[in-house]
């Protein structure tokens, strides 16, 4: 069974007390009336925002995020091009118009009175120390390397 979340909350009005339940990626700061969603660092888990005319929706599913919304969506052309061309629609878009992912490893604060979103990094990929390697032995190292990937990928006998 597929396990989902979905949360409306209408423009100046706290967050329901609920709100965080079933939910790891929202929490709710009733002091400033921001509803913080944050997603994983790898992007396993799809997290979908709307701001609305009447509220702010957010949920790991678009179904929900359509369902929700109080207001009709349309789809969205820049979206739908570059599903076509890519095979993926590239974030933080959605095939909705105005419906936004948050990117992996971001959070989004969403203040509830002003009706604004602020989109911050939460998490930074460590990466290894710069290598001693010289420059020039690098590149031809990385060529090598391209090299066997081309060979191995080309067929025995090409045609």
């Amino acid at each position: 069974m597929k396990r989902t979340f979905a949360i409306s909350v209408p423009w100046n009005a706290p967050a329901p007390e609920d709100a965080e339940q079933g939910a790891r990626q929202v929490s709710f700061d009733a002091a400033r009336n921001v509803l913080t969603l944050a997603a994983d660092p790898l992007g396993i888990v799809p997290l979908h925002y709307f701001s609305g005319k009447e509220a702010f929706v957010c949920s790991d599913d678009l179904d929900e995020i359509e369902r929700l919304a109080g207001e009709p969506l349309e789809i969205s052309p820049a979206a739908l091009r570059a599903y076509m061309e890519f095979q993926h629609v590239p974030y933080p878009y959605t095939i909705w118009k105005g419906v936004l992912r948050v990117p992996p490893g971001h959070a989004l604060d969403a203040d509830l009175r002003t009706r604004t979103t602020t989109l911050r990094r939460t998490w930074i990929r460590r990466t290894e120390p710069p290598s001693d390697i010289a420059y020039p032995d690098a590149c031809k190292r990385l060529r090598e390397i391209m090299q066997g990937v081309v060979r191995r990928s080309m067929p025995a006998n090409p045609e």
